[in-house]
C-alpha cells in the first residue's frame, strides 16, 4: 500500500512541476510531436495558416522522415501517414502535430516572408517563430507614410514591420555658428534637424551658449548636438527651454556631444560627453 502511495505521489509531484512525459505509444515505438508556429510576437499564426509550409526530416540526413497520423491500433500504417511528398500546412490554429519513431528531427518552415530550419528538433520542444510581416525596404524619408508622394508625411511602424537599410543611416542636420558676442557668444538650435554641429566664438570671455526651444518640438523626439569647432576657451552651454536635469549641459572640447529626447514637455538627457551639468 506504501509503494502505491509513493508512485502516485510521484506522479502528483511530476505533473505539477509540468515534467509531463511525452505521449509514446509502446507497441510501434512512436511518440508524438506537436509544436505551435507563432510570429515574431509570440502570437500563433492563424490567419495565413494556409500560407506555411512544413518539411520534417531525419535529424542530420536531409532524408525525409516517415510520418503518422496516429499510433493506435491495429496499426500506424492501418490508419495513415502524412504525406510529405509536398510540403504540408499546419492546422487552422496554427499548431502543427504527427507521430514518429525518430528522436529528433530536422524540421523546416516556411513562408511567403521567412525560412527557418530548427535542427534537431525533439518531442520536447513546442514552439517555432517565423517572420510573418514583410521588411520595409528603400525607404524614402519624404515619402514614409505619405498620403501623396513627397508630401514629407511621417507614420508610426507597427511592431512587427522591419526596416531595413541598404546604405548608411543619414539623419538631418545643421551646422550653428555662434555669434561675436561680449562676454558671450550665442546660437539658436533647430528642433526641425536631428544634429547640430556648434562652432563656438572666441570674442568675449564667457561661454558661448545656445539655446534648445521646446515649444515646437514632439514627444519622442532626439536631439544630438555637437561641438564641432571650440575656439571659445570657457566652452559651449547647451541649453533647453525646459531640462529635466538642471539648465544646461557644459560642452568643453571639440567632438564632445549630447543627446536629448523630449518626453512632451522637457527635453530629458539620454548621452553626454560633458562632465557638468549646469
Amino acid at each position: 500500500m506504501f509503494r502505491k502511495f509513493s508512485i502516485v505521489l510521484v506522479l502528483a509531484v511530476l505533473l505539477m512541476l509540468g515534467m509531463v512525459v511525452p505521449e509514446a505509444d509502446a507497441m510501434y515505438g512512436l511518440t508524438k510531436y506537436w509544436f505551435s508556429i507563432t510570429d515574431e510576437l509570440g502570437r500563433p499564426i492563424v490567419a495565413d495558416y494556409a500560407s506555411i509550409d512544413i518539411l520534417a526530416y531525419e535529424a542530420g540526413t536531409g532524408t525525409k522522415a516517415t510520418l503518422y497520423l496516429n499510433a493506435y491500433p491495429p496499426s500506424p500504417t492501418t490508419t495513415g501517414t502524412k504525406s510529405q511528398a509536398a510540403a504540408w500546412n499546419p492546422s487552422t490554429t496554427g499548431v502543427a502535430e504527427f507521430w514518429c519513431a525518430e528522436t529528433s528531427l530536422d524540421i523546416t518552415v516556411t513562408n511567403a516572408y521567412a525560412t527557418v530550419k530548427v535542427s534537431g528538433f525533439t518531442v520536447s520542444d513546442h514552439q517555432i517563430q517565423l517572420r510573418n510581416a514583410a521588411p520595409i525596404t528603400n525607404i524614402d524619408t519624404t515619402d514614409i507614410g505619405a498620403t501623396t508622394p513627397g508630401t514629407g508625411a511621417v507614420t508610426t511602424l507597427s511592431t512587427t514591420d522591419t526596416a531595413t537599410f541598404g546604405a548608411a543611416v543619414i539623419g538631418s542636420y545643421e551646422t550653428v555658428t555662434c555669434t561675436a558676442g561680449d562676454p558671450q557668444g550665442t546660437g539658436v538650435l533647430s528642433t526641425t534637424k536631428l544634429i547640430s554641429f556648434v562652432v563656438t566664438d572666441n570674442t568675449g570671455g564667457s561661454k558661448d551658449l545656445v539655446t534648445l526651444a521646446s515649444d515646437t518640438a514632439t514627444a519622442g523626439q532626439l536631439k544630438i548636438v555637437v561641438l564641432k569647432t571650440d575656439t571659445e576657451t570657457s566652452g559651449l552651454l547647451v541649453t533647453p527651454a525646459a531640462f529635466g536635469r538642471g539648465t544646461a549641459v557644459l560642452l568643453e572640447d571639440a567632438g564632445d556631444g549630447v543627446m536629448f529626447v523630449f518626453d512632451g514637455a522637457t527635453w530629458q538627457l539620454c548621452e553626454s560627453d560633458a562632465q557638468t551639468i549646469e
